[in-house]
């Protein structure tokens, strides 16, 4: 990676490679678990510590977030970092680093909504796919710069 900054260790709790995405750039995160759930010592996941917020919100556990609270919800890829109190590190962990394996969840969205709602009747319906860029209602212009007016000279 190009970046230079602080490095601090991720852990991965699934069996699967994560990603974290910061400026175009990607870190591969190894898992750190095996498929049984036993934790595997040798590995360790390197990344610079500015990607703390991107790597809890990529790598979100779908179903897990509380709807009242936003910023409580369950990740995959944690870093490894003491909690501070009054600006100081203590000996306890911030996050829980447990595994917790991937499965398949029928939360669709970050906070289940059939739970939130309690509906029996609620349906929660896939969205319609991806955006295409020639629905954006902007022209490429000459020089392909889709985000330029169409009336810009």
């Amino acid at each position: 990676m190009g970046w230079n900054y602080e490095l601090i260790e991720y852990i991965n709790r699934d069996i699967i490679d994560r990603t974290i995405t910061f400026d175009g750039q990607r870190a591969r995160i190894k898992p750190n678990y095996d498929a049984n759930g036993k934790f595997l010592p040798d590995v360790h996941n390197m990344a610079p510590k500015i990607l703390v917020p991107y790597a809890l919100n990529q790598n979100v556990v779908m179903g897990s977030e509380d709807p009242i609270d936003p910023s409580g919800f369950e990740s995959y890829v944690v870093p490894k970092v003491k909690k501070r109190k009054k600006g100081k590190a203590t000996e306890e962990w911030r996050y829980d680093f447990s595994f917790l394996p991937s499965k398949s969840n029928k939360a669709k969205t970050r906070v289940d909504l059939a739970t939130y709602l309690d509906e029996p009747s609620l349906k929660i319906l896939p969205g319609r796919g991806e955006f295409k860029a020639s629905e954006a209602g902007v022209a490429a212009g000459a020089t392909g710069i889709a985000n330029q007016s169409i009336n810009d000279e």
